[in-house]
């Protein structure tokens, strides 16, 4: 099946109502962004990342992005995994110094996700 940015927004936004009630992010302001290409992740461009999350815990807002290019290649159980990884980083940023490293901070929210993944037996 050929590239088709339109979609990808049709499975995210699938995956991400499927999950709003579970993480209760409806008590969140969440922005969908979905780029054509590489995503600025934490101030620099990542070519790799199929998503990422911009959060500003203090007013429960975030903007979670996805790299359509990258979710194509994903299955939609590995699409769901990066959408409930994404939103971990949402329910855990405060918990991150403005100067830690951000590998604590993944490996929680990976560990979480793999936790709620497997409760609703996705993984």
């Amino acid at each position: 099946m050929a590239y088709s940015p339109k979609a990808e927004k049709k499975r995210i936004r699938k995956i991400a109502k499927d999950w709003q009630d579970v993480l209760a992010l409806y008590e969140w302001e969440i922005t969908t962004e979905y780029v054509d290409g590489p995503l600025l992740v934490d101030g620099a461009l990542n070519r790799d990342a199929a998503g990422c999350a911009k959060v500003n815990w203090q007013y429960r807002s975030a903007t979670i992005s996805f790299n359509t290019q990258e979710t194509a290649k994903m299955s939609d159980v590995e699409l769901e995994g990066c959408y409930v990884h994404e939103a971990m980083h949402v329910l855990i940023r405060e918990m991150r110094e403005p100067d830690d490293d951000l590998k604590h901070e993944e490996r929680t929210a990976s560990t979480l996700a793999w936790a709620f993944l497997r409760a609703r037996g996705v993984r």
